[in-house]
């Protein structure tokens, strides 16, 4: 079925004065039919499709009509302003993304549906008067072999203009006229797309005639105003009876997958028009079958090879078509018998393709990456990304849910086939304390249990809530490096992700570098976990530190898990001042009092203070 028919001018008559201004003066029409009609069918003569082959952001002063190809109609566009083109997008005739069915006609576009994605649309933009007159739209529509013809468009307004002005000329000079227009200014809408007849089948010169031309103006207040505003056009046809009894003469092919890209060993689709011999559609009157064989390409053409063009109708799109061979260059011809065969243009067809499907277990848990189309044999890397509170558990395929991967970051060989695959997390369990002491006048904790001690012949100085461990008798200057300090011992059985956080403060004449020692055999030995980088000068201000024992996984789950706070010779060589000499790296212990501040020299009598030391970890 057509999807606009030729209607009579008493019924466009009426329809129009439905929605246009009662106010103006409309001439009633002839309600008889011409008494000696022609020969002819209702046909499309003209169609402007507005899609994204015309150029964004550019003043445009010519756009030639879409349908039929190779035709001889085309919009012209005159600014209100000098030196048009060159006036910085005021004034103009550009692209607009503003797409509408409103008037679409799908033979004007090969056939094609109406797809929002493809369409665009044409802007006139203010200001509409000014110093070289009006913005003009004029529409070169020679009418050759057609009568009865019928102006049409989709239009809004967008804060410019009221009204639409038309005339006329068909003497091919700019000799206009409103002779004959039962409306020749018709009201627009602010916002909203509206459909505009413009009816000349009462206009008997323009019948028949090679240099018939329209022009559209625009009419309202302020039309000087340069504010950005513009009335908008899409799908803008002109119809008419053929003077000719039109018959199909060939095929033609008008589209290749709807657009879309071809895919080796993938169904595709291809659109195939009856025409006449003027190259516009024409209905066939008896079904119409049509044959598809392979024209250019080292492949192989299966699938559906053939389609039937049904009675009235003048296209058939045939789905199911395949080609088993990526490669460019590709055509197909369409044949069928009584009528010129076709060949599409080239297209490409491109490597098959199977998709990666990704998705999260719990919603909410994490973020994946890597989904998307890809070549059998490609390699592919999939991520698992865990949120705040959650680790990544394992990566599984399909509904039964087999592993697919243990590992956050996978890569693998793309198969000849869809994948659909599940990475899960799981909740990582709230760190819980194992044991804490405060030292309020004991060494006993205050949550937990677990044993603090003195290592390597230091001496408690006090206890106090709020003032902690205080250490003293460290080992004399250049001796016992890395012995003496405070020892801690606690299980860590049921426990993964142990961590030892603590606070130190070192008095002025004590050293300012401490190391920290674990071990995971109840004391038998001791292993080396770094030091605090000398955090503890300036001195009496207290250095937070934190010790994380993930990356070591004999910490956790261990009964015989402890830790050593000890001193230790400086790694850099540093100028004591008193001596004022030079000590090379690890040779001598480096007072906290910072330099130039006075003070005595480094003395195993000075002290630590130990706040707050506790060990956590995560339930198993």
């Amino acid at each position: 079925m057509k999807s606009f028919k030729y209607v009579s001018p008493l019924l466009i008559l009426l329809l129009l004065l439905s929605c246009v201004d009662t106010s103006t003066n409309v001439t009633e029409p002839d309600p008889e039919p011409d008494p000696d009609p022609l020969p002819g069918t209702e046909a499309l003569v003209y169609f402007w499709f507005f899609g994204g082959d015309i150029p964004n952001n550019v003043e445009l002063e010519r756009i030639d009509a879409s349908f039929p190809a190779g035709n001889e109609a085309f919009l012209t566009f005159t600014s209100a302003l000098d030196g048009y083109p060159e006036t910085d997008r005021k004034g103009s005739m550009e692209r607009r993304n503003a797409p509408t069915d409103l008037n679409y006609r799908p033979q004007g576009n090969g056939g094609r549906e109406y797809q929002e994605g493809e369409m665009r649309a044409v802007q006139i933009r203010a200001p509409f008067t000014g110093p070289n007159g009006e913005n003009t739209m004029i529409f070169h529509a020679p009418a050759t072999g057609f009568k009865d013809l019928i102006f049409s468009f989709a239009a809004m307004d967008e804060g410019a203009a009221e009204a639409l002005v038309f005339d006329y000329s068909i003497t091919g000079t700019e000799n206009w006229t409103n002779a004959g227009l039962s409306q020749p200014v018709q009201t627009l809408e602010t916002d909203a797309y509206r459909l505009f007849i413009l009816d000349l089948s009462e206009i008997e010169e323009a019948n028949d005639n090679p240099n018939l031309k329209i022009r559209v103006r625009f009419d309202g207040p302020n039309l000087e105003d340069d504010n950005g505003t513009r009335v908008t056009f899409n799908n803008i046809a002109l119809d008419g009876v053929s003077l000719s009894d039109s018959q199909p003469t060939a095929l033609r092919i008008t589209d290749i997958n709807n657009g879309e890209a071809v895919f080796a060993g993938e169904p595709f689709s291809m659109l195939v028009q009856t025409v006449g011999e003027d190259g516009r559609p024409v209905e066939v009157d008896a079904e119409t079958t049509v044959f598809l064989t392979l024209a250019t390409g080292s492949g192989s053409l299966s699938g559906t090879l053939e389609g039937v063009v049904p009675v009235d109708e003048s296209t058939v799109r045939i789905d199911g078509l395949r080609y088993d061979t990526a490669e460019d260059g590709v055509s197909i011809e369409a044949a069928s018998g009584g009528l010129a065969s076709a060949v599409s243009g080239t297209f490409e067809v491109e490597g098959q393709t199977f998709s990666v499907n990704l998705s999260v277990n719990p919603v909410g848990a994490g973020t994946v990456d890597g989904a998307g189309s890809y070549a059998a044999g490609e390699q592919v890397t999939i991520k698992a990304i865990p949120s705040a509170g959650f680790a990544f558990l394992i990566w599984t395929e399909g509904d039964d849910g087999d592993v697919f991967s243990t590992e956050a970051e996978h890569t693998f060989e793309m198969p000849e086939r869809d994948l659909a695959i599940t990475a899960s997390f799981i909740g990582e369990a709230e760190a819980e304390t194992i044991v804490r002491w405060t030292f309020d006048d004991t060494l006993e904790p205050a949550e937990g249990n677990g044993t603090a001690q003195l290592a390597g012949g230091t001496e408690t100085h006090s206890l106090t809530l709020g003032s902690g461990w205080r250490i003293t008798n460290f080992p004399e200057q250049f001796t016992a490096s890395a012995t003496a300090g405070a020892e801690f011992m606690a299980s860590t059985a049921g426990y993964d992700a142990i961590q030892v956080s603590f606070g130190q403060r070192a008095s002025g004449t004590m050293s300012r570098w401490a190391e920290f020692q674990y071990t995971t055999d109840g004391g038998t030995s001791w292993q080396r976990f770094g030091d605090n980088g000398g955090v503890l000068s300036p001195h009496d201000t207290v250095a937070d530190n934190l010790l994380d024992f993930e990356a070591i996984p004999e910490a956790a789950d261990n009964p015989g898990f402890g830790l050593r706070i000890v001193s230790v010779f400086s790694p850099v060589a540093f100028n004591p001042e008193e001596p004022d000499e030079e000590f090379a790296a690890n040779t001598a212990y480096h007072r906290a009092r910072t330099e130039g501040t006075g003070g005595g020299a480094y003395s195993g009598g000075g002290n630590w203070r130990l706040l707050d030391v506790t060990i956590t970890g995560k339930p198993r």
